[in-house]
């Protein structure tokens, strides 16, 4: 659960941090480096949802033998 929470966290920060109007001054505005930083937290975000459906399955599964 821990992991969800991390990855969904991770992932909106890094997908809205490079687009803001205030960037740090270390981070360079290149295009390339903005899209890179953005895709990654497209693959955070993919994980948690991926984690997130695989925990909801366990979830709702019969027990079996009970």
């Amino acid at each position: 659960m821990l992991f969800i929470f991390y990855c969904t966290a991770v992932g909106v920060y890094l997908v809205l941090r490079p687009w803001s109007p205030v960037r740090a001054a270390a981070l360079p505005s290149s295009g390339f480096l903005r899209g890179f930083v953005s895709g990654l937290g497209l693959v955070h975000l993919v994980a948690g949802i991926a984690d997130l459906r695989s925990l909801s399955r366990e979830i709702e599964a019969p027990v079996e033998g009970a």
